[in-house]
């Protein structure tokens, strides 16, 4: 839901909104919104590359909410370092790291 159908809604102004949301959780209602999103396509992946699934980028960026492809990349790089596809690289190598280990 987005701050101005919240102020629709409650009747409060979008800058009310926004002022008590950051006071309350110390981030701003985009950022939230950001991180909330950028967990869901991670829990997304996480659950493919444990299924042995094949990630299907286009598909998670529009079940996400994202305009396109390369915004999802970008927002992932920009809040963890990684594009989707070198986050996928990076559980890969650890978890056959892992199996190595148990040996």
């Amino acid at each position: 839901m987005s701050v101005a159908q919240m102020a629709e809604q409650s009747g409060y102004s979008e800058r009310y909104i926004k002022k008590v949301f950051t006071q309350k959780a110390a981030i701003g209602p985009k950022l939230f919104s950001r991180i909330v999103r950028f967990q869901n396509l991670i829990n997304l992946i996480n659950r493919n590359v444990l299924l042995h699934k094949k990630t299907d980028f286009s598909s998670c960026a529009a079940c996400l909410g994202f305009s396109d492809q390369p915004h999802m990349i970008r927002e992932m790089k920009d809040l963890s370092g990684y594009t989707p596809l070198e986050y996928i690289h990076h559980l890969q190598r650890h978890h056959y790291e892992d199996r190595l280990i148990r040996l």
